[in-house]
């Protein structure tokens, strides 16, 4: 047992992110409470307490100084009613910006650009609100739509019948 009266230096905070680590397996996870607090050696009610202050952390993420040539713009819904939207960086996958709300609106989507410098272009899912706060932000950039949601809107014109696929929405090409 060390009384930590002295030290070389602080060595972190361990049990901070050993609280922090249990929090976000326990909370983005399939574990039990009963299995997370195990995980620290504590009862529920202690793990309760003692990832109380879990809660009330707020990710932070640096301004990017420079702009990007290209940002990928989304945003996925989660339980409760919130709605988390994404920018990352198109090149490299890297996150650079993100916005709490509740729809994707065109307010949204302006409070997630306001917080970026214009890039050259921005891929988009093509939905209302992301275009008209891009235009609005961001008047140079080009809006390029997903090739992910091209393709959801090919397969829905493609009817699978029995003797294959048929394409009422496209002329034959053997004509």
């Amino acid at each position: 047992m060390r009384c930590r009266a002295s030290s070389a230096g602080d060595g972190g905070n361990a049990r901070g992110a050993a609280e922090f680590r249990a929090f976000l397996v326990w909370a983005t996870g399939r574990m039990t409470l009963a299995q997370a607090a195990a995980t620290l050696g504590v009862s529920p009610r202690t793990f309760i307490r003692r990832i109380q202050w879990c809660w009330h952390v707020k990710p932070g993420m640096p301004r990017p100084t420079s702009p990007c040539s290209a940002v990928e713009a989304d945003g996925t819904y989660v339980p409760y009613g919130w709605c988390l939207l994404v920018a990352i960086d198109a090149a490299d996958g890297t996150p650079v910006a993100f916005q709490w709300c509740d729809t994707e609106s065109r307010a949204a989507y302006a409070r997630l650009f306001s917080k970026l410098p214009a890039p050259r272009a921005l891929v988009t899912d093509g939905g209302a609100g992301c275009a008209a706060a891009a235009a609005d932000a961001w008047k140079d950039a080009r809006i390029q739509r997903g090739l992910n949601d091209k393709m959801c809107v090919l397969f829905r014109r493609v009817e699978v019948t029995s003797s294959g696929l048929a394409c009422p929405a496209f002329p034959d090409s053997e004509s």
